[in-house]
């Protein structure tokens, strides 16, 4: 975690002085011009996966890689909001007496040119941000923080605004369908929490895909080799279905999309 100390006046959206640390802000400039916020537009942080999706509505419309938490530091699972957005954040280090080191905005901050907040706990914040180490992103890398390489950042910066929810979740196993194909992509269980088992993985197919054909020979064999990659388990009926969870809004895993760019292995 990082620990920035807000210059007055305070960031829009935030109920902070401009005494409070935070860990967005030394030195801000308030939203540049937004492109517009399109109805019901929400975000979607998949640990295992270390992917950002973006959805308007129950339709995913970007994908970014991500870094997230690293073990010990974990980013915090749960349903948030987007508290405030910061241009050209300044940093300071949490972890050195107060003042002692801070990085103003400029080529080399870590934040990049971008904060989206979206969780306060204590006197810090946690959020979405760029960054000066664009080979941290798609690793468990942060402090519990997001990473984003910084033209991403940029363009989720003007894709969300104050209020827009963002849910964290865990969810080693992404459902995958291709034409007539089914497929899961399997994550590493990085921080213990525990796999799904192929039971749970096919009521859930099931339950988004009534004509799926699984072969649980196959599946069982996919949860126990997590590749990070789209690994066939049965089939598709021909029919005409609607991918939806039990709330009624398409699943990240339900809708095929390339994978990001990513880098192998824990730092």
């Amino acid at each position: 975690m990082v620990m920035l100390t807000l210059a007055a006046p305070a960031i829009a959206g935030s109920d902070h002085s401009a005494s409070e640390p935070a860990l967005a802000a030394a030195v801000q400039k308030e939203s540049v011009a937004k492109a517009p916020v399109l109805e019901a537009t929400k975000l979607v942080i998949n640990i295992p996966s270390r992917t950002l999706w973006v959805y308007q509505g129950s339709k995913i419309v970007r994908y970014f890689p991500v870094g997230v938490g690293r073990p010990g530091f974990m980013t915090p699972v749960g349903d948030y909001s987007v508290l405030r957005k910061v241009v050209d954040p300044g940093w300071e280090n949490p972890y050195k007496p107060a003042g002692e080191i801070r990085i103003v905005p400029g080529q080399n901050n870590p934040l990049g040119t971008r904060w989206i907040g979206f969780l306060r706990k204590g006197a810090g914040e946690y959020g979405m941000h760029g960054t000066d180490n664009p080979g941290s992103v798609g690793k468990f890398s942060s402090h519990g923080c997001v990473r984003l390489k910084v033209p991403d950042a940029e363009a989720l910066f003007d894709m969300v605004e104050i209020g827009t929810p963002v849910a964290v979740v865990y969810e080693p196993v992404l459902i995958r369908p291709q034409g007539d194909e089914m497929r899961v992509v399997v994550f590493r269980d990085v921080f213990g929490r525990g796999m799904p088992t192929a039971e749970q993985v096919h009521a859930r197919i099931m339950a988004e895909y009534p004509n799926a054909r699984v072969d649980d020979t196959l599946l069982r064999k996919a949860l126990q080799q997590p590749t990070e990659r789209p690994i066939p388990v049965g089939a598709l009926m021909p029919t005409e279905t609607k991918a939806t969870s039990v709330q009624g809004e398409a699943l990240p895993g339900s809708v095929l999309l390339p994978e990001p760019e990513r880098v192998s292995g824990t730092p």
